[in-house]
């Protein structure tokens, strides 16, 4: 994606019994985070869903759904860029995909782009809230393309091979991906999911293969990555997103893990942005 997606619909939302009776069309791209279970035909094919499953719904593709007790999901309709052609082909996403024991760090995400546009009605569609709400899905959108596939992170690699993850460092992780733009402690975070310091840092290495605060690091900087060379953010705005408020230690660390600054990833990305439009 060359700029962030425009949000269309972001909700939480009744789905009532049914039987493959009702088709949904939209020309715009869904994610949808189920709290039910039931079976979703889509693109000829019939995929199975339950609590925790998410599914990519391609602009432009009707999907039914059997249900067999009315629940409630998660949604979030996006629009591409005008000539960006299947989004799904270049970021990858499955159809349907069981988030496991993300699905609290994928709940967060949604809850977090509902209340954005919830605020659309109060505040007007202004440009610094439309933003924001295209640069969160923007962050949904490729942390699902991220952590689905089986090829993308050590950590999730070891929960495909069949590695248990303690719930204590699950639940670690999704607090750190919910409020990475905020100071975050071991110490603290270890009282939040009810462990001492020391039994979750010992977990923690197991499944990650590093400390608490050098994988906190690695996500913001993953993050500010992310960010400077998809969007037109400030570098100073970035860097409080990210939780690197400090414009020189947003730079040394940038420096540090990646061997460049933030300025020099912002026009490396604007140049490819550029070399894509031809």
């Amino acid at each position: 994606m060359e700029e962030p997606p425009g949000v269309a619909i972001a909700c939480y939302t009744p789905m009532p019994a049914d039987a493959f009776g009702t088709g949904y069309l939209a020309p715009t791209h869904a994610l949808h985070l189920y709290e039910y279970d039931a079976t979703l035909r889509l693109c000829g094919r019939e995929l199975a869903l339950r609590r925790g499953t998410l599914s990519f719904t391609p602009a432009g593709e009707e999907s039914r759904y059997r249900v067999p007790r009315a629940g409630r999901h998660w949604c979030v309709h996006f629009a591409a860029e005008e000539g960006a052609g299947d989004d799904r082909g270049r970021l990858d996403l499955p159809l349907v995909w069981d988030a496991g024991d993300l699905a609290a760090d994928a709940r967060s995400r949604f809850e977090r782009l509902v209340a954005l546009a919830a605020d659309r009605p109060a505040r007007g569609a202004g440009a610094l809230l439309e933003r924001s709400l295209r640069v969160a899905a923007l962050e949904l959108v490729l942390w699902f393309a991220r952590e689905s596939s089986v090829a993308g992170p050590p950590d999730r690699r070891r929960v495909a091979e069949g590695v248990g993850v303690h719930p204590a460092v699950a639940r670690l992780v999704a607090i750190v991906q919910r409020d990475l733009h905020r100071p975050l402690r071991a110490a603290s975070l270890a009282a939040e999911v009810g462990m001492s310091q020391n039994h979750l840092a010992r977990l923690f290495r197991e499944v990650h293969g590093c400390t608490i605060p050098a994988w906190i690091l690695r996500r913001r900087i993953e993050l500010a990555t992310l960010l400077l060379a998809t969007t037109d953010l400030p570098v100073k705005a970035i860097g409080h997103r990210v939780g690197l408020p400090d414009p020189q230690h947003f730079n040394k660390q940038c420096r540090r893990l990646t061997g460049t600054s933030p300025s020099a990833i912002r026009r490396r990305g604007g140049a490819a942005a550029a070399s894509d439009r031809g």
